[in-house]
């Protein structure tokens, strides 16, 4: 009776403990509560520490980051990354790029239009149609002991102790990617290729991930014990807050890799093979409530895409860098969503737009859109950023039913979004990245006054 009830006890904890908000001060202090309602000029807080609820204004505040772990459809699963000048940064499929304006499909805003020279990057983000995406059903999968996975809006949650499995038809070369959240300390071990499916154990074949604190174990198991392949300590983890994960694996190479974020963290090679023709995916948590979804996974075409590190070759043009790794400093014309018109050494160029990894765009000297400082940065669960001018926010009170939060967007006019959806909101603070490049920005341009 008393083991029932502490199993009891402890799933009804994990599933319904209260979580707290976090908001920071200028000075580095930290008040822990919720935040119960949001506007231009005021903020209200419950704290445990305090009788009613706390007001303040947004301007003594530095950021308040939300405990809540928002289960979306994954951004993954569009073809395009879009950095701005202003810190923004969102995921979406291109429709089209003129001299004056960008016009892309997003998820969470439907058809969004920029003004080009707000534009800093485009990246291409190829992969293979999805080998499996979801989760959409638990039954889709097998759970090594009862009432220890859940399903939560396309995403599985699970408790210490916790297996999960499924079979899959995986390719030679595989990209796993997903969203992975948990409470308490990180500990998870991800499977892929192999061929346990009621438990775990270490007599199975099949590579294994080990997360735990801020490093990843990788290994090799061989059918009777594992082999060590490697190891990072280089995570950049904290509970609470999704992170973005994607496993590399090309079984014909030997070659594994681990990116976070979208940048590579490091590849290994494996020295020995992966004997066998296994393609199963398994969990294993030990983490007090992890949080693993949206999953997708795809054929891998082998390659490293080294996002974000682009070389420019030229100040006054922007730099194009193509799939085979040529790189091009022209003028960039439009971009109707097939092809890329742009003109490099006098000759006008077409580039079919799945040739095209990423464009590079030279920032202006003075824009407006790169000095946007008042206002709100909002950092979506997809770890995406969009800026929205303060005094146009309204934000939903706490209780109320599919909270939607209202603002216009300094880069992409009025817009509505769920409130839910946000995990972390900075307040009148130019992210440190643009700090920096407008520093050197203006350092470059001073000789234009001497």
């Amino acid at each position: 009776m008393h083991r029932h009830l502490s199993v009891f006890l402890l799933v009804f904890t994990a599933h319904f403990v209260r979580a707290q908000d976090d908001v920071y001060f200028m000075d580095g202090s930290r008040l822990r509560g919720q935040l119960l309602s949001f506007g231009s000029e005021r903020i209200q807080w419950n704290s445990p520490a305090a009788s009613e609820a706390i007001g303040m204004t947004p301007e003594s505040g530095h950021r308040i980051a939300f405990s809540q772990v928002p289960n979306l459809a994954s951004a993954s699963g569009y073809s395009c990354r879009f950095q701005f000048f202003n810190g923004d940064l969102l995921f979406g499929d291109l429709i089209s790029l003129s001299q004056t304006e960008l016009k892309f499909r997003s998820w969470f805003a439907g058809e969004l239009t920029a003004p080009r020279e707000a534009l800093k990057s485009i990246s291409l983000l190829h992969s293979g149609p999805a080998v499996y995406a979801g989760p959409s059903s638990l039954q889709e999968w097998r759970v090594g002991a009862p009432n220890t996975w859940w399903l939560r809006n396309g995403t599985l949650v699970g408790g210490q102790g916790a297996f999960i499995a499924k079979r899959l038809e995986l390719p030679e070369r595989v990209s796993l990617k997903m969203r992975i959240a948990w409470e308490g300390s990180l500990n998870l071990r991800v499977g892929l290729f192999t061929d346990n499916f009621e438990r775990h154990n270490y007599g199975h074949r099949g590579y294994e991930f080990g997360f735990g604190g801020s490093y990843v174990n990788v290994s090799r198991g061989t059918g009777s014990g594992m082999v060590a392949i490697g190891s990072s300590r280089a995570l950049p983890v904290m509970s609470g807050r999704p992170m973005n994960v994607e496993l590399r694996v090309d079984k014909v190479a030997s070659v594994v890799a681990l990116l976070i974020e979208g940048k590579l963290v490091q590849k290994w090679k494996d020295n020995g093979k992966l004997i066998g023709d296994h393609k199963g995916l398994t969990f294993l948590s030990h983490t007090y409530s992890a949080h693993i979804g949206p999953i997708r996974i795809s054929e891998w075409d082998g390659g490293f895409e080294d996002a974000g590190s682009i070389t420019k070759t030229n100040a006054i043009f922007p730099t194009i860098r193509l799939m085979n790794r040529d790189t091009f400093a022209g003028e960039v014309k439009v971009i109707d969503g097939s092809s890329l018109s742009f003109k490099a050494d006098k000759l006008d160029l077409d580039v079919p737009i799945e040739r095209v990894r990423e464009i590079e765009f030279p920032q202006p000297l003075f824009s407006i859109y790169g000095l946007e400082i008042k206002g709100v940065q909002s950092t979506l669960s997809t770890d995406e950023r969009l800026t929205l001018k303060l005094k146009d926010l309204e934000w939903p009170d706490r209780g109320v039913t599919n909270r939607r939060a209202s603002g216009h967007a300094v880069l992409f006019g009025p817009m509505k979004f769920a409130a839910d959806w946000v995990t972390e909101m900075k307040f009148g603070v130019l992210p440190e990245a643009v700090r920096k490049e407008q520093a050197a920005r203006v350092q470059n341009a001073r000789w234009l006054f001497d």
